[in-house]
């Protein structure tokens, strides 16, 4: 179904689902309704995809989704990466290494871009470093980042966490 799906034009597909009045609900997959699509069969959404975004895990994506959310108020310009269709997510998880050396992801031919957390150092090198140097050796594209802090979390401003938690938490090297 999903190959199928791939052939047709994006308005031409349809959305069926349950509902209680009349027993069933049909959209057409446009735009917010394509996700539900994409979800359902289990593909990239269109052919309108150009890149992958490819992170460690789920807090990483909802960290991105948000500072996305905040550089968009302050500059229209900044791409939605999150309903962009250009843009596909994929979260690597716990299968990181593997989806990297085995490149499940290259009869797509679209090029990735891979973010990282900078976690626990082992012999000179951080967790990921080899996955980061690997795909940025590829050579189709793709790149890999490699954050300067040990977590996404680590770059909220402690102004934003004071609000979000709605406490004082004291400055690092505060003099109170």
């Amino acid at each position: 179904m999903p190959a199928l799906a791939s052939l047709l034009p994006v308005e031409a597909i349809r959305h069926i689902s349950p509902c209680e009045e009349n027993g069933r609900k049909v959209q057409v997959a446009l735009d917010e309704v394509i996700a539900q699509v994409v979800s359902d069969l289990g593909i990239i959404p269109d052919k309108r995809a150009k890149v992958l975004l490819c992170v460690e895990g789920p807090h990483d994506l909802q960290f991105l989704k948000r500072i996305n959310g905040i550089l968009r108020q302050e500059n229209e310009d900044v791409v939605d990466v999150f309903s962009d269709p250009r843009v596909a997510m994929v979260v690597l998880a716990a299968y990181l290494r593997e989806w990297v050396n085995e490149h499940y992801l290259r009869n797509l031919n679209l090029p990735e871009v891979h973010i990282y957390d900078r976690d626990e150092e082992k012999a000179g090198k951080f967790k990921y470093q080899g996955a980061h140097d690997a795909v940025n050796a590829r050579g189709d594209g793709s790149v890999s980042f490699l954050t300067g802090k040990r977590e996404m979390e680590n770059y909220l401003h402690l102004d934003a966490i004071n609000e979000a938690m709605n406490a004082a938490v004291p400055a690092p090297f505060s003099s109170s």
